[in-house]
């Protein structure tokens, strides 16, 4: 009788496990995605780099999850744009949106598109031609 005890105590427990801290690699995807993304947003003279994201991603051993993810958290901040709720972690979420919150008062204050050299020298983005030749 008590290892069915023991047992049912332990399987309420698994229900409870927490999701695991994000690996400093996929925090620094995400700052980086999302840093990126915005920077292509606010800033004319760059480009995203096409499937800047999977080669990153794969280089940085991120998994699609994740990825997945930080589509669906940049979604959910944007007005009228439809994201998937199962994609949601709420460790990415809450980093996507600290990141977020970062960016809007460098935007703010006219320094984020000194950011552009630094994602077109990590892979994600590069000087549109027309502003090379400028």
């Amino acid at each position: 009788m008590k290892r069915i005890g023991f047992a049912v105590a332990a399987i309420s427990l698994l229900g409870v496990a927490q999701a695991a801290p994000l690996a400093d690699e996929e925090a620094q995807f995400i700052s980086q995605e999302i840093g990126a993304t915005t920077v292509y947003a606010f800033c004319p003279d760059y480009e995203m780099v096409p499937n800047a994201a999977e080669t990153i991603g794969d280089r940085m051993g991120v998994g699609e999850n994740i990825r997945a993810a930080v589509l669906a958290a940049y979604a959910q901040t944007l007005d009228n744009q439809p994201f998937n709720r199962t994609y949601l972690i709420p460790e990415v979420t809450r980093r996507v949106n600290m990141v977020m919150s970062t960016l809007e008062e460098r935007r703010q204050a006219n320094a984020l598109c000194v950011l552009g050299p630094a994602f077109a020298k990590h892979g994600w983005l590069r000087m549109k031609s027309s502003a090379a030749k400028r």
